[in-house]
């Protein structure tokens, strides 16, 4: 074995011959066999022996030799396609056909002048954006705030007048959109990026049946058509560059299989021996991995590695430097398990994230890690002038399967097996994200990216294996992944945001109501193993002290979702297909009437909770998905409005009667009325009372239903009448009576007479939450989201209801109906609140009565215009 190996390691690194291969690893007794078939085994066997060569210790010379075995396997029979004789170029000193030591293919390419110069019709910009370098953003071309510019195409385009706002790239895998028509409202007429002169066509996969555009081969994914600058590239060439991918993206599977989901020590000493690894010699030589943390100071971690592994101080400024650029390190490696195991538990002991495992393993991770530079390298090589033929190869084995010939041992522990006998690669590669590390992260980003750029056929196609295995990508990002900033789950941002793969993806993948249905399983605790199940129904108030809501990572998710609903196409599917309101109104329901307060009258509140600023978080972040769901409905025909607008109220009454056993019964009671006399007549009227009863902030299916009835402009008379309705009002009066509409309207009634009584000081004993509470509903950032909703609901009463019920109906509610029936004392008020409480009363019919700007449709323009006056006219006051 030990001349095996030696033979290997000291073998020319040029594509061998099959005489010069090892016997175990030469052809069958067929000469006809071409050698292309056993250079990725020839490549495997050197790695596999390279941990043990090299004493578990991965040194630059390693990765020299592996980025030198790989450009050998990569280029075949043709290596000066690629590199430039040594004498063509400034690269001066590397042999012919070979890339120079520690030097990537295309550093060495850009070092010999081979860049883009040709300006090819219907390419799109793509670059990737590198850390700290500057993105432009335009909001008036952009369709949404998620289109950027590099700084090439920006000041090759013109945005004079424009709003034009830039950022800094925090971390690299953004692309630039230039060039992609779907991401702009108008032409940007980019001179480095020119449109093509029609439009690109579609594969026919994608019309297919759901069962079949969800899953496209890589041979239904044509090559990039048009493209003038195209080289002929040999079969052998070609046949050799899709083994070495696809052998590299094996290697990788096969490396991640044993690694662990999220890092952290086993809980005993015994269990490290029973760690899965691909150690054939399974020998106890063990690793410490100390990984990269966004929670602890440079300082506390520069003092507990000098505690622990006797390091000088400036040595561990070496090695933290090393884990916050790359991801992790490894801080120690021996044979004395009991000390390894001791110095991890100490690290794990202040949630720093540590793992422990056999040199080996951890030796081919590193090895992993080239692999995967090597690869995002790749994206930015070409074939002569030919810049896309590697990307296209690299797409096609992403969307291929693992190969079994290979010889790599399915491994059950994979939970891709559970779900799917048959996974492609990238599918892997997404779940396995979260194993890697920041450096590995990025590097497989640009990979993605650079692939989905090729065409609209390859960025459907890696779209719909996102979407396929997007569930378990969101488990990971919500229960496991310590380094958020770089998940693979914000590679949504780069998919959803185009119309056509949101299209596509909510078509063929039933996206929106898989999202939906991960909403409420998260939200109501349906999490075992790490893992969200999904669950069909589910009844009772929501537990707001519950991990879920503590969460920060779930509003992104909602970004997902709402990025979905804002594309047209999408829109278009939501008011043709019914489905999508109901599941929508139930995850609204969900959130009705969370966190309800109650004012405290003889004592303080003890002990002042936090759990409001989570509710807050996660409702307004529903609340921006629900502007974009109605939205939707300005598209709609009369009836699909009017089914809507049934099906909501239906849900709305649903909650508020507690049919549905949403609402806490021990808070909230059946809905009474009582007759009361104003102005000589009498009103039967809701009774409630503000001051002793339960109160939410948050009413979502009141703000759904306020974003459909910002579209009454499509009821015409005309219309209704074709509908078989008189007016708006028969809409609501065929399922529900004075009392139901009455009821509705109550519950955001409520909440603006709850904020006229905080703002008085009636609810002082309930401490700062309930003021912190008044603040974020009533900010001018978040008012419309929902302070401005419940206002609308009431403005709409007054249209539906007779006017003078919905006014005494208010009165009653800010305990105001004896002060304005002549009797000018009460009860509770002092009579600085009740004038205050007045005052209030005053600001909310004023409010009613001219904020009009819903009502009468006003334009973005015409509603700045009036904001604008209105803050003047207050400022000379």
């Amino acid at each position: 074995m030990i001349s095996l190996f030696n033979e290997l390691m000291i073998s020319s690194l040029s594509p061998p011959s099959v005489a010069t291969l090892p016997p175990s690893l030469q052809p069958p007794n067929n000469r006809n066999v071409s050698i292309l078939v056993y250079i990725p085994k020839h490549l495997r066997f050197a790695l596999e022996v390279m941990p043990g060569s090299r004493k578990y210790v991965f040194t630059p010379g390693a990765r020299a030799e592996i980025l030198a075995k790989l450009y050998s396997s990569f280029f075949g029979n043709h290596p000066g396609l690629f590199v430039p004789s040594a004498s063509s170029g400034a690269g001066g000193g590397a042999a012919a056909g070979k890339v120079p030591q520690n030097m990537l293919l295309s550093e060495y390419q850009a070092l010999n002048g081979k860049e883009d110069t040709v300006v090819v019709p219907g390419r799109p910009c793509s670059y990737i954006f590198k850390k700290g370098e500057c993105c432009f953003r335009c909001k008036d071309c952009s369709l949404d705030d998620s289109c950027v510019l590099c700084a090439k195409c920006f000041h090759a385009t013109d945005h004079s007048d424009h709003n034009v706002s830039f950022f800094i790239a925090q971390q690299p895998g953004g692309t630039c959109d230039c060039g992609d028509e779907e991401a702009w409202r108008q032409p940007l007429s980019c001179p480095h990026h020119p449109p093509l002169p029609y439009p690109e066509e579609i594969a026919e996969v994608f019309s297919a049946g759901p069962r079949v555009a969800s899953r496209p081969q890589p041979r239904d994914i044509p090559p990039v058509q048009n493209y003038p600058l195209r080289v002929p590239v040999p079969d052998d060439l070609r046949a050799m560059m899709h083994r070495t991918i696809g052998f590299v993206l094996d290697y990788i599977l096969d490396t991640m299989d044993y690694s662990p989901d999220e890092p952290g020590p086993p809980l005993h000493e015994s269990d490290l021996r029973l760690q899965p690894t691909a150690d054939p010699m399974t020998k106890d030589q063990y690793c410490v991995i100390v990984w990269n943390d966004d929670k602890h100071c440079y300082d506390e971690l520069i003092k507990m590695l000098g505690d622990l592994t006797n390091r000088t101080r400036e040595e561990a400024v070496e090695v933290i430097q090393r884990i916050d650029d790359y991801g992790r390190e490894i801080v120690d490696m021996n044979t004395n398990v009991p000390k390894l195991y001791e110095m991890a538990m100490s690290i794990a002991q202040i949630d720093l994230g540590v793992t422990i495992r056999r040199a080996y393993d951890t030796f081919c991770e590193q090895v992993v890690s080239v692999l995967i530079e090597w690869l995002a390298d790749l994206t930015r090589c070409r074939i002569g002038t030919d810049a896309l033929v590697i990307k296209e190869i690299i797409a096609a084995e992403l969307l291929s399967p693992r190969r079994k010939e290979m010889g790599y041992p399915i491994n059950t522990r994979s939970p891709l097996y559970i779900n799917d006998p048959s996974p492609t690669r990238i599918d892997a590669l997404f779940l396995y994200h979260t194993r890697l590390w920041k450096k590995p992260r990025l590097h497989m980003k640009e990979v993605y990216a650079a692939a989905a750029s090729l065409s609209k056929n390859h960025k459907l196609a890696i779209a719909g294996h996102f979407a396929n295995v997007y569930h378990r990508i969101v488990d990971s990002y919500l229960l496991i992944d310590r380094d958020a900033e770089t998940s693979i789950k914000y590679f949504a941002l780069q998919l959803f945001t185009a119309p056509s793969v949101a299209a596509h993806i909510v078509k063929n993948h039933n996206l929106i109501s898989r999202l939906l249905n991960m909403i409420s399983s998260f939200f109501t605790n349906q999490i075992s193993e790490k893992h969200i199940q999904y669950q069909t129904s589910y009844t009772g108030p929501l537990d707001v002290e519950s991990f879920p809501f503590k969460s920060k990572r779930f509003m992104p998710v909602f970004s997902d979702l709402r990025y979905l609903c804002h594309t047209e196409p999408v829109q278009e599917m939501i008011v043709r297909n019914k489905d999508f309101i109901v599941q929508f109104s139930k995850i609204c329901q969900l959130f009705m009437c969370v966190n309800p307060s109650k004012r405290a009258v003889m004592n303080h509140v003890e002990f002042e909770t936090d759990a409001w600023i989570s509710v807050f978080n996660v409702t307004l972040s529903l609340s921006r998905v629900i502007k974009s769901f109605g939205e939707a409905y300005a598209k709609a025909t009369p009836t699909q409005l009017v089914t809507a607008l049934k099906h909501v109220v239906h849900s709305i009454l649903l909650t508020v009667t507690l049919q549905d056993d949403r609402l806490d019964k021990t808070k909230y009671s059946p809905t009474t009325f009582h007759r009361v006399q104003f102005g000589g007549k009498e009103y039967q009227i809701v009774e409630f009372d503000v001051l002793e009863g339960w109160v939410s902030f948050h009413h979502s299916l009141h703000w759904l239903l306020a974003e459909l009835l910002k579209h009454t402009q499509l009821l015409s008379q005309g219309a209704l009448r074709e509908a078989g309705y008189e007016d708006l009002r028969a809409v609501f009066f065929e399922m529900a009576n004075e009392q139901a509409i009455l009821t509705i309207v109550d519950f955001p009634l409520r909440v603006l007479s709850m904020i006229a009584q905080i703002r008085t000081g009636l609810w002082v004993r309930n401490g700062f939450a309930i003021r912190g509470q008044l603040l974020h509903y009533r900010d001018y950032m978040l008012r419309e989201l929902c302070y401005d909703q419940d206002l609308y609901i009431l403005q709409t009463s007054l249209v539906l209801l007779n006017p003078n019920t919905v006014l005494i109906t208010i009165l009653d509610r800010f305990n105001l109906l004896s002060y304005f029936s002549g009797t000018l004392t009460h009860p509770t008020f002092e009579p600085q609140q009740l004038s205050s409480m007045v005052e209030e009363l005053l600001y909310i019919l004023i409010a009613l009565l001219t904020e009009d700007s819903h009502a009468n449709r006003m334009s973005v323009d015409q509603s700045v215009k009036r904001e604008i006056i209105h803050a003047l006219a207050m400022d000379v006051g």
